[in-house]
């Protein structure tokens, strides 16, 4: 595909359900600090929310009730 499809469907990587790619949250994984390389998972807001420490910050758009 070619990225035109905003119908097109991804897999959360945290509870392996399916989500419009036009509402996921988009994680880039840098493996390694020094190298270019990276990956790119999907993920349901909050399924990701859920899963950081209360501590930690979070961008406002995570916490909107939006979508």
């Amino acid at each position: 595909m070619d990225g035109s499809d905003m119908n097109e469907k991804m897999v959360c990587c945290f509870c392996a359900k399916q989500i419009d790619i036009k509402i996921a949250v988009l994680l880039q994984v840098f493996p390694y600090n020094n190298k270019d390389e990276s990956q790119q998972l999907y993920c349901h807001r909050m399924c990701f929310v859920n899963k950081l420490h209360k501590n930690i910050p979070k961008h406002p758009d995570l916490l909107s009730d939006d979508y």
